[in-house]
């Protein structure tokens, strides 16, 4: 899933660029979250998308979008 498809989906009606951006503040502000995604060695700074692990991960941590 590409981050600014995941992260419409938690910032509806938001410009895709804003939204990503607000997502991965979300992110790397949820220390649980960012020690799972460092254990389960998951890159997700770099990459377009994200695995469907990393969405998993996410999800728990941040609550399902919508």
């Amino acid at each position: 899933m590409t981050k600014g498809s995941l992260a419409l989906l938690y910032f509806p009606g938001s410009n895709p660029r804003i939204a990503t951006r607000h997502l991965m503040r979300w992110i790397n502000s949820c220390p649980p979250l960012m020690e799972e995604l460092s254990a389960n060695r998951l890159p997700y700074l770099a990459k377009k998308s994200f695995t469907s692990r990393q969405v998993t991960l996410i999800n728990r941590h941040l609550g399902s979008p919508g």
